[in-house]
């Protein structure tokens, strides 16, 4: 028996050397083989790239010399790519490239080490149009490709796997260029020196404008096999990064002192494709006409980010965080695509100090409530939803919970000044216009109960139908404002409510930036919930100061300057009328034709506005009966007998109506 076990012994020993040694003679040829023949297939290799780029991409590639410096490194020299007719948009003295070969194996490339020498890429676009826009185009797919529904989480981790399987694990490059120019404004980034070895790296980088000249220093550790990074951004001497190019394209200024990237995971998991990471910036300095007119700046703010790549949805989680000093907001925006589109957002501000939550806002991004003083706390909770087979069901939710939030002194903007006598000057493009007193000794001013009833509700239907119920918001405009836009595809529709006007015209610049809408939200919640302000003082100071015409402040003066009456003494097609130039002031002539009458969609307008306070029982039948014959009587006349006279359409009005100051 222990014969019998020594010889099956020996024998499978024997097989197990004879497979050995036929792998391995199996392995010593393949590798002659590829040895004797390696350097006729990169030749093949590199005349197949050659015809692909001047095929596909319309590009001149040029290789003065290539060969194999080792069984799985490439050495290239003089490499050239220049599109035809357009600027070189490539070149390198000097490349050498060494491919992991267990990898290979298995079909995928991936690059295990990378120097370069005398390297320079340049996107250019100037009068003989751009060098790199054939690669941006799309290609054709197949038809049968093209109705196939895309995988996002599969898609998503074969671009990663591909971009980082090109990112090498040890890198050497001398004097690298970059350059980005559009016609004259342009960035060059020049890096003479870079080493990345055991997964760090530290090197500077010379930025270079038509204006400007830095120095940035870039430093960290990156895993492209682990897909883990850490990257920070500084400047040299510890200055301040200046964001090239944007600003001179977008008029975007950007600064700050220091960035750092982390990449925590990339991976797919359970058919799920993650992304988990964080950015920081420290001393962020921005400025945009459209965001505000300031500079914004916030000294330490981060994201951490959680996104979530599925088969037919993209997902930022809950669980990411915003955060601006003392201030953390979790975001959540879910995409999903399927027989229609989904879109689910919201933002949740988790109970803070009203004071941290005041004084953790960007400095110039708020000036009129910088120096708020406030007690308490407060969350606030925001949620939208919509689907565009169902574009009516969208969902608009706001809440925000008072936790005995009360003010102790106000900023700049001093909401308390509206329970008393005050002095308003209107801005127009930055000229001062006539000072407006707002007070009973003022002949133009006129209290609440002396204005005409029919103005009153005819104002409040038209522009805040809810006023007397809300606290300065009214969800359901917000929700009827939106849709509009969805389906105009445009911003055709607001949704201010009177007191958000108010507070608009007495603290606030006209620019439309974002930051004014905010500013405008947060100052109308404290008018309506932390002051006592009453509604009827809203409405009553919201008649005496808006615009009615150019140059026409208060409806006192509007009943004047159209009908040469008193407020108090306006019929009701006479306030219809006045409601209908609320929106646009400076535009009422247009609302006429040639012949002095009102254009028919203004009569339809006023009529649905007239059948709306019927509806609602704030006019009876009896006051639509008697209705005196409508007519401007008063200085405005005037203007309306030029367009008569003269046969002019409004655009062409030139002479005695420069002095309305109407926009073109």
């Amino acid at each position: 028996m222990k014969f019998k076990m020594k010889w099956y012994r020996r024998l499978i020993l024997l097989n197990r050397r004879r497979s050995i040694l036929i792998t391995f003679v199996v392995l010593v040829t393949l590798y002659l083989f590829i040895l004797s023949f390696r350097n006729t297939f990169l030749e093949q290799a590199i005349q197949k790239a050659k015809l692909k780029l001047k095929r596909d991409y319309d590009c001149e590639l040029t290789v003065k010399e290539a060969r194999f410096s080792g069984f799985t490194e490439v050495e290239l020299q003089e490499i050239a790519l220049v599109p035809i007719q357009k600027d070189t948009l490539f070149t390198t003295s000097s490349l050498k490239i060494k491919i992991n070969f267990l990898p290979l194996l298995k079909g995928a490339i991936q690059v295990h080490s990378l120097t370069l020498e005398n390297t320079s890429l340049a996107l250019l676009k100037n009068k003989k149009g751009t060098n790199y826009e054939a690669f941006l185009k799309k290609k054709d797919e197949d038809s049968d490709a093209k109705h196939e529904k895309i995988d996002y989480a599969d898609l998503a981790e074969r671009i990663t796997s591909s971009l980082l399987n090109f990112i090498p694990e040890n890198m050497k490059a001398h004097n690298l260029k970059f350059k980005v120019q559009e016609n004259r404004n342009f960035v060059q980034a020049t890096i003479p020196e870079i080493q990345f070895t055991n997964q760090t790296f530290n090197f500077e980088t010379h930025i270079k404008t038509e204006n400007s000249e830095q120095h940035w220093i870039l430093n960290g550790k990156a895993n492209p096999r682990k897909r883990k990074a850490t990257i920070q951004l500084s400047a040299k001497n510890d200055s301040i990064i200046k964001i090239p190019f944007i600003k001179e394209k977008f008029g975007l200024k950007t600064e700050f002192r220091k960035a750092i990237f982390e990449i925590y995971k990339m991976e797919l998991h359970r058919n799920v494709f993650h992304i988990e990471g964080k950015t920081s910036i420290e001393n962020l300095l921005v400025h945009h006409k459209k965001i505000a007119p300031k500079d914004i700046t916030i000294s330490n703010s981060s994201v951490s980010y959680h996104t979530l790549i599925e088969e037919r949805s993209v997902t930022i989680d809950s669980s990411s965080v915003v955060e601006v000093e003392k201030i953390k907001i979790n975001p959540y925006l879910k995409i999903q695509k399927e027989q229609d589109t989904t879109i689910t957002a919201s933002i949740t501000i988790p109970k803070i100090k009203a004071q941290d939550f005041i004084n953790s806002l960007p400095r110039g991004l708020f000036s009129q409530i910088e120096d708020l003083q406030i007690e308490g706390n407060f969350d606030y909770h925001f949620l939208f939803a919509y689907t565009t087979s169902k574009p009516d069901d969208i969902l608009f939710e706001s809440t925000l919970t008072n936790d005995k939030l009360k003010v102790t002194r106000f900023g700049n903007a001093d909401l308390l000044k509206l329970n008393s006598d005050f002095t308003y000057q209107p801005i127009e493009n930055g000229i001062p216009q006539q000072k407006i007193f707002i007070s009973p000794n003022d002949p133009n001013f006129i209290p609440l109960h002396e204005i005409s009833p029919y103005l009153q509700k005819s104002v409040i239907t038209s522009e805040d139908p809810f006023f007397f119920q809300h606290k300065g918001f009214e969800p359901d405009a917000f929700k009827q404002s939106i849709l509009k836009n969805i389906h105009t595809k445009q911003f055709s529709r607001g949704a201010s409510t009177i007191s958000m006007q108010l507070v608009k015209n007495i603290f606030l610049t006209k620019e439309k930036t974002i930051t004014r809408k905010l500013e405008e939200v947060i100052l109308v919640y404290l008018l309506e919930n932390n002051t006592n302000v009453k509604k009827e003082r809203i409405l009553e100071i919201y008649f005496n100061i808006i615009e009615w015409g150019p140059g026409v402040y208060g409806v006192q003066e509007a009943s004047q300057f159209y009908f040469d009456k008193s407020a108090k003494d306006l019929s009701l097609e006479e306030s219809l009328f006045l409601t209908s130039i609320v929106p646009k002031p400076k535009k009422f002539i247009w609302q006429f034709d040639a012949y002095g009458n009102l254009k028919k969609q203004v009569s339809d307008r006023n009529k649905f506005i007239e059948s709306v306070m019927l509806k609602r029982g704030l006019i009876t039948p009896n006051d639509t009966l008697i209705k005196p014959s409508f007519s401007i009587k008063g200085p405005a006349k005037k203007y309306l007998k030029i367009a008569i006279q003269d046969s002019i359409v409004p655009d062409s009005i030139s002479t005695d109506l420069l002095i309305l100051d109407l926009p073109q």
